[in-house]
């Protein structure tokens, strides 16, 4: 999912870089992956799942997963960027209520489990309300947020209607991966 994501970061660069606020933005979304794969791969190897290349080779695709890379790429590329930089601050603070409730049913057993917090650093990172050192910094996304919508709604690039279709698309995409990530 981070692969493809990032391809469609680059993408919606080349369609969408000539605005200087949408190039800068999707540029900030690149960037800020990086210590995402880093900390995803402590761990995976902290859980015993290990490395990333390890996992990918075992994976079996499963279509209801897939649709939500799918789903990213159309909206970063063909959604107007005010619209898919809304969608992505949603989809994280979503996440990040996601860590917040994985580390609070982890904390109290990290002992039993031979585990630290820093082994689960790829949940703490997005744990918005419980992460010490805030590790994932929401500040670029806050601040490119605001300059990409403002640029949209100058330029006409913005409608309401469609951005609720279009969150109800990615909600979607995003139920179908948890289902078909975890199936019991």
């Amino acid at each position: 999912l981070n692969q493809e994501l990032m391809k469609a970061w680059h993408v919606a660069m080349q369609v969408h870089g000539s605005n200087e606020a949408y190039r800068i933005f999707f540029q900030y979304c690149i960037e800020s992956q990086e210590p995402v794969l880093s900390e995803l791969a402590n761990t995976l190897s902290a859980l015993g799942g290990g490395t990333p290349e390890e996992v990918l080779r075992s994976y079996r695709p499963n279509p209801r997963a897939q649709l939500l890379s799918s789903t990213y790429s159309w909206m970063f590329v063909s959604q107007p960027p005010a619209c898919s930089a809304l969608i992505l601050n949603v989809i994280l603070r979503t996440w990040g209520v996601v860590c917040m409730h994985i580390m609070e049913a982890l904390r109290s057993d990290l002992e039993a489990l031979e585990l630290t917090e820093e082994d689960l650093g790829f949940f703490s990172m997005h744990d918005l309300v419980g992460s010490g050192d805030q590790k994932m910094d929401y500040t670029w996304m806050v601040k490119g947020l605001k300059k990409v919508y403002k640029e949209g709604l100058e330029n006409g690039d913005f409608n309401y209607k469609e951005l609720v279709k279009n969150l109800h698309v990615v909600q979607y995409a995003q139920l179908e991966c948890i289902e078909g990530c975890c199936i019991p």
